[in-house]
């Protein structure tokens, strides 16, 4: 586990990492500011995993990336859709179906910032 505390004008904030030994790509990262109750916690690439290659749709398989990876990736702009709680992300983007072809939309799940399935989604569904 690795720690630090970071002082601020008027908060305190704790940070703390711990490695996945059942997934070594990845660790789970903590923030707590103080005063607050909330508590910010994500799934991220460990800084020694190699980075995420990105080709097409099909390479989006559950647990190959982050939701901050894929924000950054060629696959966006991508509309984040709110609502589903602290935990869970979705978003729609437009790619090429590797199935039929067809430039399409497709609907992304994210749970713990982790991501989970990549499916496509009628293009009515959502308009990008």
């Amino acid at each position: 586990m690795a720690d630090r505390i970071e002082r601020h004008e008027h908060a305190e904030i704790r940070w703390a990492a711990w490695d996945l030994t059942f997934w070594p790509d990845f660790r789970v990262e903590w923030m707590e500011v103080s005063g607050h109750r909330e508590l910010f916690r994500h799934i991220v690439r460990h800084p020694d995993s190699p980075p995420v290659r990105w080709g097409s749709v099909a390479e989006l398989t559950p647990w190959s990336c982050t939701v901050n990876e894929f924000h950054d990736s060629p696959f966006v702009p991508a509309d984040h859709v709110d609502g589903f709680g602290t935990v869970d992300d979705v978003a729609f983007f437009r790619a090429i179906d590797p199935e039929s072809g067809e430039n399409r939309v497709h609907r992304v799940r994210f749970d713990w910032q982790l991501l989970q399935s990549v499916e496509p989604s009628p293009d009515h569904a959502w308009k990008l």
